[in-house]
């Protein structure tokens, strides 16, 4: 909203909402890419669009007991590049397996705090293409469950290791960028004093803390009660209820749970938990009973944000020299809010001649 005078007499121009499954950035079903499976490639950012999809998950196996090559470094330069002048963006995530049989599971602490260390001018460089960086690194797959080096047995002093990776991976991101945890219980108990009554409020949100830059991810969408293990509690749900207001949620379905995994509990989850990006590939038969259910269009077009301008109202009769105002009435009709921050341009575009244009241009 502009600064106003009395708009009573004004042009009111009412807007109706679309149904368009809109392609837009930051949000919505993403593509799998990893280091092991399925590459990524230049091309597969513009055929992407095409399909009403702009975001990746890339994920990326890195050596366990050396440092990280230059060829390496350099390749991700390139996906990193590719994603900018593709218009898309992606969700990144670093492990050093992805098969159970495959050893050692992760790095020591040291090696993966080196790691982090190379990988931080990319992520500085590139910051504007991460949505998010998920907390990896450790365990299979960099779920932060079955480890060599982190064992869950060593209690708080396993958290203080895990910590520790955290905070290089909030250090190497720039600092309007989140990382994702896996569980609330890691938040829980690493940064918010072991309770889960630290929660994030509109003061306290975004203002550059550890707190305000933790976001959540969850592979286990509506696959048990506690989403296998995601959930160790009702206080714990309710804890990401409130957080996912002011970061970012998402992942990836990994099983059927009768209704639980439902089309008509997924969307009521969604909106609860604010979901922002989840998997378009796993687990197929949930994603094939969303379709079924006749639900699926509508997760495509909720996912993240969605903006509808309803109503517009200019100041009538403008002229060259003199205070110009409008009035946009927008609601957000998706399942979360924006987290990174974007910029709001109003435009004005010449009638006689559309190569003329005016930009007002602030910062949100």
């Amino acid at each position: 909203t502009m600064p106003l005078r009395d708009l009573r007499n004004n042009i009111h121009l009412t807007f109706t909402e679309s149904d368009e499954i809109i392609a837009n950035p930051e949000r919505g079903f993403y593509e799998a890419r990893s280091t092991s499976g399925y590459k990524f490639s230049k091309s597969q950012i513009a055929s992407a669009r095409t399909n009403k999809r702009t975001l990746f998950h890339i994920g990326h196996t890195l050596p366990a007991t050396s440092d990280i090559s230059s060829d390496f470094l350099q390749r991700l330069r390139n996906e990193m590049s590719w994603l900018r002048d593709g218009g898309a963006k992606c969700i990144l995530r670093f492990a050093y397996s992805d098969d159970y049989s495959e050893t050692p599971w992760d790095a020591t602490p040291d090696q993966v705090l080196r790691h982090i260390e190379q990988l931080k001018p990319i992520l500085q460089e590139y910051g504007d293409v991460i949505l998010t960086l998920q907390a990896g690194f450790v365990g299979i797959w960099g779920e932060w469950y079955y480890t060599d080096n982190f064992d869950k047995a060593n209690g708080d002093d396993d958290y203080q290791l895990r910590k520790k990776v955290v905070d290089a991976m909030l250090d190497a991101m720039p600092a309007d960028r989140t990382v994702a945890l896996r569980t609330p219980l890691f938040k829980k108990m690493m940064y918010a004093g072991g309770s889960y009554s630290n929660l994030l409020t509109e003061n306290t949100a975004y203002n550059g803390s550890a707190l305000a830059r933790l976001s959540c991810f969850n592979d286990c969408f509506g696959a048990s009660s506690s989403d296998m293990g995601t959930f160790e509690s009702s206080s714990a749900r309710e804890y990401w209820k409130n957080e996912t207001k002011y970061v970012f949620m998402g992942g990836e379905t990994c099983g059927e749970c009768g209704s639980r995994s439902k089309g008509e509990n997924a969307v009521k989850e969604m909106e609860e938990y604010h979901w922002t990006y989840i998997n378009r590939d796993y687990h197929k038969d949930v994603l094939n009973s969303w379709f079924d259910g006749g639900y699926m269009n509508e997760i495509k077009r909720r996912l993240g944000y969605r903006f509808v301008l309803d109503k517009a109202i200019p100041s009538e009769n403008p002229t060259a020299g003199n205070d110009y105002a409008i009035t946009l009435s927008i609601r957000n009709v998706g399942f979360a809010s924006l987290h990174n921050p974007r910029a709001v341009e109003l435009v004005l575009v010449s009638k006689n001649d559309p190569s003329q244009k005016f930009t007002y241009k602030q910062q949100i």
